[in-house]
């Protein structure tokens, strides 16, 4: 999240990549990480290694439980989902932010 003007002003994503859910790994913090079976190979200064899917990205928890549910449904059904993220900007631990599941 990045303040502008004393507001919170969150960034969208400007990119996209479509493939199947190879792992999924939760935390208590309510992070969730995942990786595609097509996993980007880079991402500017972000880890590329999974993408970050955070509570504190989304526009709340609704939001981000129907992203997860979304990412939990394609993952035990071998379905393609389509990940929009940040290809310039990365999440709170270091990977790529996301910021869409379709």
């Amino acid at each position: 999240m990045l303040l502008v003007g004393g507001r919170a002003a969150m960034a969208d994503y400007n990119s996209n990549v479509a493939g199947t859910v190879a792992l999924i790994a939760t935390y208590p913090s309510g992070m969730l990480l995942f990786k595609l079976t097509n996993q980007p190979t880079s991402n500017g200064s972000c880890d590329a290694d999974f993408f970050e899917l955070e509570p504190s990205a989304t526009a709340n928890d609704a939001a981000f439980n129907r992203m997860y549910a979304r990412l939990a449904q394609a993952y035990a059904t071998g379905e393609s989902v389509n990940v929009g993220f940040d290809n310039a900007g990365c999440g709170t631990s270091g990977y790529i932010r996301v910021y869409r599941i379709g």
